[in-house]
């Protein structure tokens, strides 16, 4: 998916959202305005983050600028890209399936607005 900021704090976050369990149960993959990555998964009201916390990475194209984000999942293996780099490989079992959520959010200052195109799905060969 492209995420294209388009208004707003850069200190802020977007992402996708990952094997949804309604809005109980997810793993958040997130990239910040300011260029910082980040993996967590929520589980019934528990953040745990995976790997390390807010990690700057060059791939990232800050501020107003769009982002190409891209998600592998093979079983319990995770490839997270973005703009064609991998920033992001991880294992984890907590959860096997669910839906797929987009999102932005800041910290604090609100009026952020970003929007998501060319959102492409598809099953990955065995």
């Amino acid at each position: 998916v492209e995420a294209s900021p388009q208004a707003g704090p850069v200190d802020n976050e977007y992402g996708i959202l990952l094997r949804m369990d309604g809005d109980t149960r997810f793993y958040a993959l997130s990239i910040s305005g300011d260029g910082y990555v980040r993996v967590a998964l929520y589980d019934q009201g528990t953040w745990t983050v995976i790997g390390s916390d807010w990690v700057p990475s060059g791939a990232i194209r800050q501020g107003m600028a769009s982002n190409t984000l891209v998600i592998e999942c093979r079983a319990d293996t995770y490839t997270f890209t973005v703009n064609g780099q991998q920033l992001v490989e991880f294992q984890d079992a907590t959860l096997s399936r669910g839906d797929l959520g987009l999102y932005a959010g800041t910290f604090g200052e609100g009026g952020l607005i970003v929007t998501f195109d060319n959102l492409k799905l598809s099953t990955l060969e065995e």
